[in-house]
């Protein structure tokens, strides 16, 4: 979003902050410009405005032949949301207004931010059980031979048998 110069941003549906310490936003300013500050305001269903604080954010050092539109992540606190008793489970805008007489900023996403590393689950992947064939020994042309395979779980995808043969330079495939 290009902030010329005061954005709401309205989501759909209220979002929660309600497990957040801060109010985290990935910004971008114009390469080479200083002091670019503005406001941040987050409003909650029962139309509770609250002020969170200022973010001041330089633009990266850049010329005509490097990238130099980079986000850069600005943190505001949530305990000033918190103190003055704003519902951060359902809270439905956040405002940015400028504090600079000039200048541009481009929004690029905020979210709730927390220390440390989310819990990780693992992920349900389907099982693969390949049974068993005999076959008789001989090297006289190509034969097809049915290898039993039982999935279980869900997934797309092929299953993939390799068999070593000692005397070729590698794996041979079935499918």
């Amino acid at each position: 979003m290009d902030l010329k110069w005061s954005a709401r941003i309205t989501p759909a549906e209220p979002l929660s902050l309600r497990d957040s310490q801060k109010l985290a936003l990935r910004v971008f300013v114009p390469p080479n410009t200083t002091g670019t500050k503005f406001d941040v305001s987050v409003t909650d269903s029962s139309d509770r405005r609250v002020k969170l604080g200022s973010v001041r954010v330089d633009g990266l050092p850049g010329s005509a032949i490097t990238a130099s539109y980079w986000a850069q992540e600005l943190r505001v606190p949530l305990s000033a949301a918190t103190r003055a008793g704003l519902d951060l489970r359902h809270v439905k805008s956040l405002e940015l207004r400028p504090r600079s007489q000039s200048g541009r900023a481009w929004l690029m996403d905020a979210w709730g931010w927390a220390p440390g590393t989310p819990t990780v689950e693992a992920a349900a992947l389907p099982r693969v059980d390949v049974g068993r064939t005999i076959v008789k020994e001989g090297d006289s042309g190509t034969r097809t031979y049915r290898i039993p395979v039982e999935i279980s779980g869900h997934g797309i995808g092929q299953v993939r048998v390799y068999v070593l043969d000692p005397t070729a330079s590698g794996p041979s495939t079935a499918s």
